[in-house]
């Protein structure tokens, strides 16, 4: 386990580019975050991976994990439908188990659960075997203005570990009101986070690891203000560093969370403090939603490399429901 935390992490991150994620069949090339699916007002929270996979007509990706629960993840994109002519098919399956998969129609949004595996032995190592399939309708559908495609591309496995998962390499989330983070009394909370105005007010954060991210929230019912303000961080004995919080530009009726103020460098494995302090008199509150905290790089451990079965998902007689989504997460990228 990470850093001073004593407890398990309620989740673990994954993101489909890792090194250890098996992709089969035919994949575009990685596809980057598209500036258009950062805008919160029609997409939500921004994808967690910096680079997005966009499987083909037939593709598999594979994962072996330890843990209890995986929700796949990803991006939709619901355009005007360039090819109208197919149909598009997902299988879920963990150790060969079935699980109910599905791309929603008719919605753009990052973060969207595709499959949601839950229920699963707490012991051994598990095989997630995420499949799509597109297949040729009979006759197509003639294209109108409500005609939309199910174009969408995979952005990460979030893993419930359980007691035997191995979390030494790993980015552990850490939310607002854990323990290593020590606020001075400026500091306010609300459900979402931890948030400040006052100029000068500090938190001292301890935890072990090699780099931290620091990710903040916008509440309409708490912020009165939506521009830019300033802060700084000072990392051990490193000279200060200041950073920006940035100006809201849209939906600012919206609660938002996902992007990062700031992240510090890559440092030696160990123990550290950082010192985060706000100071502005105008703008946005500092505000912290959760942290995370890496402790090596994305490719510090391999996975075994699972088989993939060669059969392609057959078409369901029905599209299932919508899965649902948990709010807090542990990181990692083994």
């Amino acid at each position: 386990m990470s850093g001073d935390l004593d407890v398990l992490p309620e989740w673990v991150y994954v993101s489909v580019y890792s090194k250890n994620v098996s992709l089969w069949g035919s994949w575009d090339q990685p596809w980057g975050r598209h500036v258009s699916i950062l805008d919160f007002s029609v997409y939500g929270e921004p994808p967690f991976s910096t680079t997005l996979m966009n499987p083909g007509t037939s593709a598999s990706a594979l994962y072996n994990f330890t843990g209890t629960r995986i929700i796949v993840e990803g991006t939709v994109r619901s355009d005007v439908l360039r090819d109208s002519a197919w149909s598009l098919y997902t299988t879920c399956q963990v150790d060969g188990k079935t699980f109910a998969s599905d791309v929603p129609k008719g919605i753009r949004g990052n973060r969207v659960p595709f499959c949601d595996a839950d229920g699963l032995s707490p012991d051994g190592v598990h095989t997630l075997n995420f499949s799509t399939h597109a297949v040729a309708s009979p006759v197509p559908p003639p294209v109108t203005s409500d005609t939309s495609s199910q174009v969408f591309y995979l952005d990460l496995f979030r893993i419930k570990p359980s007691p035997s998962s191995n979390l030494d390499h790993s980015m552990v989330y850490i939310q607002h009101n854990s323990t290593i983070n020590e606020y001075d009394p400026l500091w306010s909370s609300s459900a979402n986070g931890h948030y400040t105005s006052t100029n000068g007010s500090k938190v001292v954060i301890h935890f072990t690891g090699t780099s931290l991210t620091w990710y903040g929230f916008y509440d309409p019912a708490l912020d009165s203000s939506t521009e830019e303000s300033q802060g700084t961080w000072q990392l051990n004995n490193i000279p200060t560093q200041r950073f920006t919080i940035p100006r809201i530009k849209s939906a600012t009726n919206r609660f938002q969370i996902g992007l990062p103020i700031f992240q510090t460098p890559d440092i030696t494995p160990g123990k550290h403090r950082l010192e985060v302090t706000y100071a502005s008199t105008t703008g946005r509150p500092l505000a912290l939603h959760h942290l995370i905290i890496q402790n090596a790089p994305f490719e510090a451990q391999s996975s075994s490399t699972p088989t993939p079965t060669p059969t392609p998902p057959s078409p369901p007689a029905t599209q299932p429901s919508g899965l649902s989504r948990a709010a807090k997460i542990a990181i990692s990228v083994n």
